[in-house]
């Protein structure tokens, strides 16, 4: 839109769902070549960041960070809208953690994902906050400019504004090439990523066993797995933004991460599992993180008590739903994705580990099962 120079929600829609299909087109392919367009795609993100980092810092003017309002920390919808950003934080930091949806197709898991997930989370956060630092010293807050007014171009597209503002219009829209190439990037390794889970779920017996399928030619490609989560990110365009990221988002800060942080507590690792990570200052650490997680949670947008979206109702509901189909699941169905049937035979064994009885005698050769 700031190309255009309009804003239209069903163009916006539209851009989003053909970005769905490019990246599904170039995720359908071998490990080795979606490995080689992240590396590409990357490079676009490290420019465009390298860039915006040396101009803001030539143009820095500490005038223009100002200082908040002496009662700004009294007033409760500062901090209501405090913990609106942070989940907006976390969907932005949602890359950090990628590797671990792969982990089948990495050289030393136990090693390198707990490397890659640390490096990556540290990283991101100084990259973060040396972009908003940059921006921040160059553009106002407020004003006919600033990017805190909603009536502000910049309000919107504060990428562009940055450069439009620095430089002239052409070179605002060149930089907008360049953000929607990043943009494009994280969306690409963000459905590579989710593309693995329930393949990895269904491969373990945890999930419907159609998502298990793997393309004949194509190593390491989860063809059904990415086919279905195309399609469900394809009608998902056609919705407000916010609204999905604030709805994908909510379920997970309980089923992912509070629930992983929980686990941490209460699971133990198997004593032959060497070398195996171990959280710092724990369970120090983990608390910390549970209750954040679960703060986040319980002030997200709801009906009954904000009068808002029932983003916090629907979210409870789909949790108690997914616990009781996958109670229902477990128990009918066999981890291969059959119904659980009764055992066709007690098998009594002998002394000799290699003799068994059949105590019920089954009718062909394909009966005989050990139990």
């Amino acid at each position: 839109s700031y190309i255009t120079g309009y804003h239209d929600e069903w163009t916006n829609s539209l851009i989003a769902a053909c970005f769905c299909l490019v990246s599904m087109t170039l995720l359908y392919s071998d490990t080795s070549t979606v490995g080689t367009t992240t590396l590409v795609l990357s490079w676009g993100t490290v420019a465009a960041i390298a860039i915006t980092l040396a101009l803001g810092c030539a143009h820095f003017d500490s005038d223009n960070l100002g200082s908040p309002p002496s009662d700004i920390f009294q007033s409760s919808s500062y901090w209501l809208g405090f913990l609106a950003a942070a989940r907006f934080g976390v969907y932005d930091f949602a890359g950090y953690y990628n590797c671990c949806y792969a982990g089948e197709l990495l050289e030393s898991p136990r090693s390198t994902i707990p490397r890659v997930v640390i490096g990556s989370a540290v990283g991101v956060s100084f990259v973060f906050a040396a972009v908003y630092l940059a921006i921040m010293g160059y553009l106002p807050w407020f004003g006919p400019g600033g990017f805190a007014d909603k009536d502000s171009a910049s309000y919107n597209h504060i990428m562009s504004s940055f450069y439009e503002k620095m430089f002239d219009a052409r070179v605002g829209s060149a930089f907008t090439v360049l953000v929607a190439w990043t943009i494009f990037g994280s969306s690409f390794s963000m459905m590579f990523a989710y593309s693995n889970i329930p393949w990895a779920a269904a491969k373990d017996g945890y999930f419907f066993q159609f998502f298990a399928h793997s393309h004949p030619s194509q190593a390491g490609l989860a063809d059904y797995s990415l086919l279905v989560l195309t399609a469900v990110s394809f009608l998902c365009c056609f919705l407000r933004l916010d609204t999905v990221i604030e709805g994908m988002l909510t379920t997970r800060l309980i089923v992912q991460f509070a629930a992983q942080s929980l686990g941490l507590l209460l699971l133990k690792p198997a004593p032959e599992q060497d070398g195996t990570f171990t959280v710092p200052c724990k369970p120090f650490t983990n608390v910390v993180t549970i209750i954040g997680f679960v703060t986040l949670f319980a002030t997200t947008q709801n009906s009954l008590v904000s009068g808002n979206a029932p983003l916090l109702e629907c979210s409870v509901g789909l949790i108690a739903a997914g616990l009781v189909v996958f109670v229902v699941w477990d128990s009918y169905f066999d981890r291969s994705g059959g119904e659980k049937s009764a055992p066709l035979m007690e098998i009594h064994q002998f002394e000799d580990p290699d003799k068994f009885e059949f105590l019920e005698k089954p009718e062909s050769d394909a009966e005989y099962k050990f139990m």
